[in-house]
Parts: C-alpha cells; structure tokens; sequence
C-alpha cells in the first residue's frame, strides 16, 4: 500500500496534526499500520510499560489516549479506520493484505 499512497495530515486546533499510513479519501477509509513496541500493542503491554525506544517516559496508557484521539480526529473528519498490527502481520501476511483489501473495497 505505501507505494500507492503517501501519507495523509489532518490538522488540530492547537495548529499541530496527525498523520494517517494510508488513505482513501474518496472512500473516505484509513489504514493505520502500528507497530507493536511504537504503539504498545495492548495484546503485549500493560498500561504501565514503557515500550517507546525513543520516548521513555510515555507509559502505554499515554500512548493508547494518543492513538485514541488520532482516530477519534479521523472519525469526526467521516473516516473509516482500521488498525493493523505489526504481529498480525508477521504472523499471516496473506490473510492481513486480504482484510485491507476487504475493508478498502
């Protein structure tokens, strides 16, 4: 998918932004590849680990409300989200390019 799509910005009041893995916007769908340590995949952290390697100090609470506001932010804006992980991935390749294009059709 990333060599179909750069990556899409939505602003924020406070003049910052999100920035989405991949978009459709005519079909108005996200896709928003996480990976696991970045994102502290709940099905591996607990909400008090620090996975980020370069923000330490960001529990993985913190990280899930970041996350959390991103997609709530996509979804006021009408778009569709789905989330995949970087395990689910590596465990079935086929299976998960099969849901993205399930989910975008």
């Amino acid at each position: 998918f990333s060599t179909k799509n750069s990556e899409f910005y939505l602003p924020l009041e406070n003049g910052s932004f999100y920035i989405y893995d991949f978009t459709d916007i005519e079909k108005k769908k996200i896709i928003e590849y996480n990976g696991d340590q970045y994102h502290a995949n709940p099905s591996l952290y607990e909400s008090d680990d620090t996975p980020h390697p370069f923000r330490k100090d960001w529990k993985s609470s913190d990280i899930w409300n970041k996350d959390k506001d991103k997609l709530k932010i996509a979804n006021n804006n009408g778009f569709e989200i789905l989330t995949i992980w970087d395990s689910e991935y590596k465990k079935d390749k086929k299976l998960t390019l099969e849901k993205c294009l399930k989910f975008l059709s």
